[in-house]
């Protein structure tokens, strides 16, 4: 998930260090040395906490390796945490220097400080050598019996480097990640998931017995636990549940009722419901998505609220937030059409939210709500950044595409960026004409036709649609974008019956320069001379097949076909019969209807892949986990009995969830104050004083809403 960046140091997380030494390194080295050497252990301490600075700033200090090995025997607890952490760092960048200390590192697995043993199991895990698996196996298998959850957490982590290592040791490794996973401590329950979900994500066999267990202690679990526990449910429920499924008589307010669910499903559905508050984002995300792909229909409108209100966190979680909602919105737009006014702009975004919030904007228009969003896309059109006026501007075309009888508006507002003295306004401001205006004017008004982008709206007349051409012949030597311009030329060979003087002289200014073109602006240039050809075949025959000439001899081989093609169909004075039935039906091929627009191109569907993951942030399948797991077959869904508790002759490795068993947290955190602050969740009724749309746009988030 995105907002796991705060966990991970569980696993392997080592970053390569900058091969190049900058002079402070160098400057410090001596200093460095002689603290380490030094008998003071405060002169230690300060050596040690020298390196990690210089070790934060990216440069390679791991020739200090054998001088900080020698300090996790030291009698002081500091500078011993101190080394273990810039041990941990470079124990996979050194395996050769660590190699040589795994005995310290063992005698450290009885420490009397749980921190010290579960630092010196990390180290030897991360030690990746065949040699010493052994080793680091007797040593995970000690650790998993520690005393401390910490420490059994730490041996549930370094079951991944070891299967990392050698994958055959991998039945062993089961065997105590299942012990791990029975475990009476909440904080080794996370570690384990973790393990599992790294060495086998989609073996339900580890989750059956404990799924009860689970989701009945999930809220008491760290908020890193919650959601790797989260998501694997998710993906559990989808592979062993019936897929709840409803009419959409919700979307309109009647009243329906809930249909029966697998009441361990609904026991799921609950408690991610009751995460949905949490005040950790990835929590949030985590619920809402076990919600959105387990849910039934009736219970999506319950994640829009939470998800709403992380959007007025700090920027990083509400760009993370913004893109789950798109990708919501892609699949379930209506949910969200209500809390519009949530997405205008605010005046401390940044250029990135803004632009997430045009788009998001713009998947939520409809007729009802039109008119208001083309008054808060029109303030973006002029904004200082280009990157966010061409997306205000690429929002109100999408937006007049459902206007209805505001169409025309939008259109309007379109045209006048076309004076921008921005040439990427100008460029976004043209293709979305391009767009709004190929299918005007209507030929028959009376006509209805579902698929025009301006569905049953008041639509401009021929003269109207005429001036909008002219003015964008205006910005047309402007335009530098060659998809801008060919796109543009092919609008032109489109509406050449209704402009063929204009046409012709914008054929004749290409032509002289046809060879410098780009070939985009090439194909668009010999279309728009057949198309002419066809209207005007006395005045432009000849200037024709002088561009058909100059692309049969183009280096592009798609030209040189296309000009061919054109030439034997349309001016080639070898006449058959069969070209001559063509000629006289070339309008229907040079003319034909256009597809409808597909708007949502950018977007990633949530139904494709799995919200809050880098696959859905950079809209392209990075991992296959990222992709939405499919809903079993119900014939072949297992017996709710697999998921009966499991009775352990050991009781005490039984995942007890009935009692609140805080003695794990106060062994390594130690005793409970007498005096606790209970931490609140986030309420989101603030959110209901904005769905008033008579109300007053609100620009601002409000100042308490984080007063915790």
């Amino acid at each position: 998930m995105l907002f796991r960046s705060d966990y991970t140091s569980f696993g392997n997380n080592y970053i390569e260090p900058k091969e190049e030494a900058s002079t402070l390194s160098i400057d410090l080295a001596p200093t460095i040395t002689q603290n380490l050497q030094s008998t003071k252990v405060k002169d230690k301490i300060l050596g040690v906490k020298t390196l990690l600075a210089v070790m934060s700033k990216g440069e390679d200090v791991k020739e200090f390796f054998p001088l900080v090995v020698q300090e996790i025997t030291s009698e002081d607890d500091t500078l011993r945490h101190l080394a273990y952490v810039y041990l941990v760092h470079y124990a996979e960048a050194d395996p050769d220097s660590a190699l040589m200390s795994v005995n310290t590192f063992q005698r450290s697995l009885s420490d009397s400080d749980p921190c010290v043993r579960a630092m010196a199991l990390k180290i030897l895990s991360s030690i990746r050598s065949q040699e010493i698996i052994e080793i680091v196996m007797d040593a995970v298998q000690t650790c998993s019996r520690d005393m401390s959850p910490y420490v059994r957490k730490a041996a549930a982590l370094a079951l991944i480097k070891i299967y990392e290592t050698d994958a055959d040791c991998l039945e062993q490794i089961l065997v105590i990640l299942k012990k791990l996973l029975f475990d009476n401590s909440v904080i080794t329950v996370s570690g384990a998931l973790y393990a599992l979900l790294r060495i086998k994500p989609d073996d339900d066999s580890f989750l059956h017995p404990i799924f009860r267990p689970l989701v009945n202690a999930i809220g008491r679990l760290d908020p890193w636990g919650q959601t790797i526990a989260l998501n694997m449910l998710q993906r559990y429920a989808r592979r062993n549940f019936k897929r709840p499924t409803a009419t959409d008589e919700w979307l309109i307010g009647d009243n329906v009722e809930e249909e029966e669910i697998d009441q361990d499903l609904s026991m799921l559905l609950k408690s991610a419901k009751s995460l949905t508050n949490s005040i950790i984002p990835s929590v949030t995300l985590a619920a809402c998505s076990v919600i959105f792909y387990c849910g039934p229909p009736y219970m999506l409108q319950t994640i829009t609220k939470p998800m709403i209100r992380l959007i007025y966190a700090e920027s990083s979680t509400a760009y993370a937030a913004l893109q789950a909602i798109s990708s919501f919105i892609a699949d379930s737009p209506e949910i969200f059409v209500p809390h519009i006014r949530h997405f205008f702009i605010s005046v401390d975004d940044t250029n990135q939210l803004k632009i997430l919030k045009l788009q998001i904007l713009s998947q939520l228009a409809r007729p009802s709500n039109s008119e208001i969003l083309i008054k808060e896309l029109a303030l973006h059109i002029h904004d200082y950044d280009h990157d966010v006026a061409s997306a205000a501007v690429k929002a109100i075309g999408r937006t007049a595409s459902y206007a209805g009888d505001a169409a025309v508006s939008c259109i309007n507002v379109i045209v006048k960026m076309l004076s921008s003295p921005s040439i990427a306004v100008v460029s976004q401001a043209v293709q979305m004409l391009c767009i709004l205006l190929r299918p005007l004017p209507k030929e028959n008004k009376e006509e209805d036709d579902d698929t025009d982008i301006l569905n049953k709206a008041e639509t401009m007349d021929k003269d109207e649609v005429i001036s909008v051409l002219n003015k964008l012949l205006g910005v047309f030597t402007k335009i530098d974008d060659p998809e801008t311009k060919a796109s543009l030329i092919s609008l032109i060979g489109d509406k050449a019956r209704l402009i063929p003087l204009q046409a012709h002289e914008v054929l004749r200014q290409l032509a002289i320069t046809f060879t410098q073109l780009e070939i985009a602006i090439k194909m668009e240039t010999v279309n728009l001379a057949a198309k002419l050809l066809v209207i005007r075949p006395n005045e432009v025959s000849t200037l024709t097949r002088y561009i058909f000439t100059l692309g049969f001899y183009d280096p592009d081989i798609d030209l040189r076909d296309r000009s061919r093609l054109l030439h034997q169909l349309l001016t080639s004075p070898q006449q058959s019969q069969f070209i001559n039935n063509v000629r006289q039906r070339s309008p229907e091929f040079l003319f034909p209807n256009k597809p409808t627009v597909v708007w949502d191109g950018e977007v990633t569907h949530a139904s494709e892949i799995v919200v809050g993951t880098f696959s859905q942030f950079f809209h392209r399948l990075i991992d296959k986990s990222s992709t939405v797991q499919e809903w079993e077959d119900p014939s072949k869904l297992p017996d709710p009995s697999v998921r009966n508790e499991v009775v352990i002759e050991n009781p005490e490795e039984a995942l007890q969830i009935e009692q609140d068993n805080d003695d794990d947290l106060e062994t390594f955190f130690g005793p409970r104050k007498t005096t606790t602050t209970q931490i609140k969740t986030i309420d989101s009724s603030f959110l209901d004083e904005y769905e008033n749309p008579d109300e007053e746009i609100i620009k601002n988030k409000p100042d308490d809403l984080f007063d915790l």
